[in-house]
């Protein structure tokens, strides 16, 4: 009996600890990049705070981040391509510095209802569009219900032909479970850091402070409302409305991509009819960053 009351003694001692180690990370990197908010604009869009930044002249192009990221994640590509183009790029609902409350529908359609609005309530009722990853989907989506109003679509490495970010029906089942599993995953630094090198085919590539600027941003977003999203899923759903997209598109992807594997960018080359897709060798998840000089490269000519 001893022995057993030492053992749960232990097991308290080291749950203890790393709540304790958790909370001390989580502190700290709240703590830095507030300088982050000073930088970036903010519109309302239908009573929604978007957030956004906007650099360079010429023709405009909107690029769309995937799930638990923000904007930041553009910063080199949109240094880099501003030069030649007008860029936006904008928080997603739910992430970065955008609006997270509860009360919002987090579908990938009303994503893009609100990027579309954004891009017209700068002046554009035609642009070009990036997606990368869930924003990919969200982007596809924007083709699909608002064709009239992109000129070309740029996919990378995107969700919308497989379903990635699908809870476990117990998780939906028992909402307190859920929120639960979900707090000590998406607050825990070691995890994302562990999901954020997947993305990655070299680890050498694997760029730490990229990754703890974003970690210190999605600390801000409220457990409750990634489990709404989570739930509250349209993912999928515009699968088979993907043949009618016939927007100019180029798909890029990583060989190697471990997330979202090669075989989702092939069968959405085979679906979009007016499509190309670019392979990108030796590359996981995310080539604008593994693979910086290749993609900009590529994605210049075709643009």
């Amino acid at each position: 009996m001893a022995q057993y009351m030492l053992l749960v003694l232990l097991i308290v001692i080291a749950l203890v600890s790393y709540i304790i180690m958790v909370i001390t990370i989580n502190n700290q990197f709240l703590g830095q990049h507030a300088d982050e908010i000073q930088q970036i604009n903010y519109i309302y869009i239908n009573g929604i705070r978007i957030n956004y930044v906007k650099k360079g002249k010429g023709k405009p192009l909107l690029l769309v981040h995937g799930f638990i990221n923000s904007l930041l994640m553009f910063d080199k590509l949109i240094n880099i391509l501003s030069k030649n183009y007008t860029i936006f790029a904008l928080d997603l609902i739910g992430f970065g510095f955008s609006d997270k409350h509860l009360n919002l529908t987090y579908t990938r359609k009303n994503m893009a209802e609100l990027a579309v609005k954004f891009m017209v309530s700068q002046g554009f009722d035609k642009f070009a569009l990036m997606g990368h990853s869930m924003g990919g989907e969200v982007a596809l989506n924007m083709s699909y219900y608002h064709p009239e109003n992109i000129t070309k679509l740029i996919l990378i490495d995107a969700t919308g032909c497989t379903d990635i970010l699908k809870l476990p029906n117990f998780m939906k089942k028992f909402s307190f479970l859920g929120i639960f599993l979900l707090k000590i995953s998406f607050r825990n630094y070691y995890f994302l850091k562990f999901c954020f090198r997947l993305g990655f085919y070299d680890q050498k590539n694997f760029d730490k402070k990229l990754f703890d600027r974003i970690y210190s941003i999605l600390l801000r977003i409220p457990i409750k409302t990634l489990y709404k999203f989570g739930i509250q899923g349209d993912r999928m759903l515009i699968k088979d409305k993907i043949p009618l997209i016939d927007t100019d598109t180029l798909i890029i992807w990583g060989r190697d991509d471990r997330i979202v594997p090669l075989k989702q960018g092939e069968s959405l080359n085979r679906k979009i009819k007016n499509s190309k897709l670019l392979v990108i060798d030796n590359c996981g998840h995310i080539p604008f960053v593994e693979k910086l000089e290749p993609f900009i490269s590529s994605l210049q000519k075709y643009l």
